[in-house]
């Protein structure tokens, strides 16, 4: 996953950085599996890391659970691919650092589709039309190395398959819709820091976005109309949005919203609409959501908490919250290398929010699990792009929890506050397609 730019303020939930993914095995037992025979229909299972460390769908309905696996080692954050049918997860085993993809919905097991000496895959992000990988991976050289993956090239084995698109660090980008090219956003905060388009055949940003300010991932609306990113100049900080190179015309700039140090955002499925969190309070991007619209220009505060994450459903009705209670204390500090949970996990307050209407539901307070606490929350804006923790109906939200024994527990919360334990699990992703 990305690593964090220097941030001069203080953080106001916690001081988090990535676990390498060597760091990662040791944090549970290595499972023996075999694929299951036959295939299923995918439609609705979420994909999470077992008890053993194994691959495993679960069947929400039935909590039945599939496990997939090579041999002794540990998945790591699995994704599913764009049509719903396969899952890609870094897997650590005994020969090192590999890239697994299973295909669920003919119940064929894990095909390694990269591996390399001097690759320790630690992120990966399917293109939208599941014709690309994108992993981003630690190299001997201590930066990182963005790899594009042909997927079909790799299943045959065929040793061209990969290609390195660029080296940076950290490291965001989100795919177009077209699956021809990303937005990047590499470098942040430094002197080469760079936000723009490029073909994923070749690295060549023509036309960088000027600026680039404090944030994370970038993001393009479902239309492909619009580019989110944030700016940093003599006029200030801000989020920008602009025109899509990718459709020509330049980079217009159409919406701007103020801010204040880090920001995180993420488009509206379906709408033109883009949420940005922190911007309204210095320091990390913790904070009250607002809600700009790309066409009017027009902002208003959606959630008045100190969110610390925040998510869409699928519909775009739904904006579901993770966030400290006001004047709560920080939560705890996690270290790198590998990383550790100094004190008692923080309790996090789901909320979901129905954005037209205003209104809120109170679903809880959770002790989420360490991995998703120092892996996932510290990066929500870019794994929200690829692991998706909605369900595909948008009536749930799965999460991992520390369950009554301390091991991690899926549990499924429902938009009406209700909530049921599913499979002991950590790591969880929904299939939406």
């Amino acid at each position: 996953m990305p690593t964090p730019a220097a941030r001069p303020r203080r953080r106001p939930l916690l001081a988090l950085v990535a676990l390498a993914a060597v760091g990662w095995a040791v944090m549970g037992g290595a499972g023996l599996g075999a694929p299951p025979p036959g295939g299923r229909d995918p439609a609705g299972l979420i994909a999470f890391v077992d008890g053993y460390g194994q691959l495993a769908v679960v069947d929400v309905a039935s909590a039945t659970v599939t496990a997939f696996g090579s041999g002794p080692g540990r998945a790591v954050f699995p994704a599913w691919s764009s049509d719903g049918a396969r899952v890609a997860a870094v897997v650590v085993g005994q020969a090192g650092v590999a890239v697994e993809v299973v295909d669920v919905a003919r119940g064929a097991g894990p095909t390694v589709v990269l591996a390399a000496p001097d690759r320790v895959p630690i992120y990966l992000y399917w293109s939208p039309d599941d014709g690309y990988l994108a992993v981003l991976s630690n190299t001997p050289g201590s930066t990182l190395a963005l790899d594009i993956v042909d997927v079909a090239r790799a299943l045959s084995s065929d040793p061209a398959a990969r290609s390195t698109l660029a080296f940076g660090q950290p490291f965001y980008w989100v795919w177009s819709p077209t699956g021809r090219a990303v937005v990047v956003h590499r470098d942040v905060l430094g002197e080469a820091a760079l936000v723009g388009l490029t073909s994923v055949d070749s690295f060549a940003v023509a036309s960088p976005l000027p600026s680039p300010g404090a944030f994370q991932a970038p993001d393009v609306s479902d239309s492909g109309r619009f580019v989110a990113y944030a700016a940093r100049d003599a006029l200030g900080e801000r989020v920008v949005v602009v025109g899509n190179p990718e459709r020509g015309g330049g980079a217009r700039t159409f919406a701007q919203l103020e801010g204040e140090d880090l920001m995180a955002f993420a488009w509206r499925p379906g709408r033109e609409q883009l949420s940005v969190q922190g911007a309204t309070l210095p320091g990390y991007f913790v904070g009250p959501v607002v809600l700009l619209d790309a066409e009017s220009g027009e902002a208003r505060v959606v959630s008045e908490d100190l969110v610390v994450a925040s998510f869409w459903s699928p519909d775009g009705r739904w904006l579901a919250t993770l966030s400290l209670e006001a004047g709560g204390e920080d939560g705890p500090v996690v270290e790198g290398g590998p990383a550790r949970v100094q004190g008692r996990l923080p309790l996090l307050s789901l909320r979901f929010v129905d954005v037209d209407g205003l209104t809120a539901v109170d679903a809880g307070t959770f002790p989420l699990t360490p991995a998703f606490l120092s892996q996932y929350l510290p990066f929500f804006d870019q794994y929200s792009r690829s692991h998706r923790l909605w369900s595909p109906d948008s009536t749930a939200l799965v999460l991992p929890v520390v369950g009554p024994t301390g091991a991690p527990t899926l549990v499924v919360v429902g938009v009406d506050g209700t909530s049921a334990t599913l499979a002991p699990g950590d790591m969880p992703a929904w299939n939406v397609r």
